[in-house]
């Protein structure tokens, strides 16, 4: 199962990485978080509400993808911290949520 959440993962932060929707700088946020493993068990993507399979295609054609919401599995150490780099990513709003699966750092770009 480790390997598999490695995999998942690492296919996650590549979709990050091409992030180009408003503030997002998908690079300098894989960077922190991979500086700071002790934060988070994973991090997902959530794509904008909304897109049609044309605004798929067309952001496939040029190599790039939209999303406005990261959505952070936290080890529940160091919320601060967390905080403190949605700042620095130019987060416009944060959320904590509780759920069944732990607490849930969500990031939002707007």
């Amino acid at each position: 199962m480790e390997t598999e959440n490695n995999l998942l993962q690492q296919a996650y932060f590549g979709l990050i990485a091409l992030a180009t929707f408003n503030n997002m700088n998908g690079e300098q946020i894989i960077k922190d978080l991979k500086q700071n493993p002790e934060l988070w068990e994973i991090v997902v993507p959530g794509f904008l509400i909304g897109e049609t399979e044309t605004f798929k295609i067309r952001e496939a054609l040029e190599k790039r993808i939209y999303f406005d919401t990261l959505y952070i599995k936290t080890t529940g150490k160091c919320k601060g911290k967390l905080q403190k780099l949605a700042k620095k990513w130019q987060a416009d709003r944060t959320y904590w949520i509780r759920t069944n699966e732990g607490l849930i750092f969500k990031v939002w770009f707007d």
